[in-house]
């Protein structure tokens, strides 16, 4: 069912909590998938757009603060397809308890 506008979010780590505030610092690997390099690119400017202005959001029972870009776009052809992808890694703060 590849290559079509897709996205895949992928935990990439990131730096430890050392602090007693309830919240967890992720670093989140964004795949932007197409058909082409240019539809990868057109999904890739839309989830930055969604991700640069989340500002304390609710989803589901998790509250997100904040997300900011740690490295990209890298455009990349996927190896296991083929396919053409763009990839950043944003870092998200969310909170570590659930929001009622």
């Amino acid at each position: 069912s590849m290559p079509r506008k897709c996205v895949v979010l992928r935990m990439a780590g990131g730096p430890e909590n050392r602090d007693y505030v309830g919240l967890e610092r992720l670093r989140v690997d964004v795949f932007n998938y197409g058909a082409t390099g240019i539809e990868a690119v057109n999904v890739q400017r839309a989830t930055h757009d969604a991700l640069k202005a989340m500002n304390r959001d609710l989803q589901g029972n998790t509250l997100f603060h904040v997300a900011h870009r740690a490295s990209g776009p890298v455009w990349l052809r996927d190896p296991a397809g083929d396919w053409p992808l763009v990839i950043e890694t944003w870092m998200v703060m969310a909170a570590e308890s659930i929001a009622a």
